[in-house]
């Protein structure tokens, strides 16, 4: 394999296979000097779990927090700080933010199954959308740098046509009420981020991933 063919292969597989802790990387670059407090929503998680780990092999001071409905507590790495804490929990997460006092926030807790969006959709609003406001509006509060905000990269298209791919500018047409809630989840950064973001901060940047995988836990 040549070294053009080689460099195309890399990319590719990049693209099939997504790293969700390149935004901590990213953000790192340019704040090398520093060592930043994040914040991870759903941190007990697969994908929060792996973050936490790179965050804390970059130096930064990490806290999880995690209701621990689908995350186990044995995946938090020891050197984070963790809370037991559900996100429909406005007052219960306004501590763990005074707390803590994170300058940059991961938030990937989620309800993510399909079947349950479904069959439970008041639940899977309370989860997906209430608490991200919650978590959102915290941010506010707290003065946070910069809030990354985890969404689904897949189920929010639904089925698109053979030999296509879906883009940003795809029309989502995920199943009712999937689609209610992904759009909504997808659209709450944009509504809070003109007033509540100063302009020293970056916008929120928002992570749309694919399938996930990696070494069992």
């Amino acid at each position: 394999m040549n070294v053009r063919s080689s460099a195309q292969a890399q990319r590719l597989q990049k693209r099939l296979a997504p790293d969700p802790t390149a935004a901590v990387n990213r953000y790192s670059a340019h704040h090398r000097q520093e060592t930043m407090r994040l914040l991870i929503t759903g941190g007990a998680g697969f994908i929060g779990s792996h973050i936490a780990e790179q965050a804390v092999a970059l130096g930064w001071t990490v806290a999880v927090v995690d209701d621990l409905s689908g995350g186990r507590r044995e995946n938090v790495p020891a050197a984070a700080q963790f809370f037991q804490c559900d996100i429909r929990n406005p007052v219960g997460l306004q501590q763990v933010f005074a707390d803590f006092r994170p300058e940059v926030v991961s938030h990937q807790a989620a309800q993510a199954s399909v079947s349950v969006s479904v069959r439970e959709p008041v639940r899977d609003a309370e989860i997906n959308i209430l608490g991200s406001i919650h978590v959102m509006q915290c941010c506010v509060q707290a003065a946070v740098k910069r809030l990354v905000f985890a969404s689904t990269g897949g189920a929010i298209y639904g089925e698109v046509p053979d030999g296509t791919r879906a883009s940003i500018a795809t029309t989502p047409r995920a199943p009712k009420p999937l689609r209610l809630q992904q759009i909504c989840r997808r659209k709450i950064p944009r509504v809070l981020s003109p007033r509540a973001w100063p302009e020293l901060h970056r916008p929120p940047l928002r992570q749309r991933l694919r399938t996930t995988t990696g070494p069992p836990r």
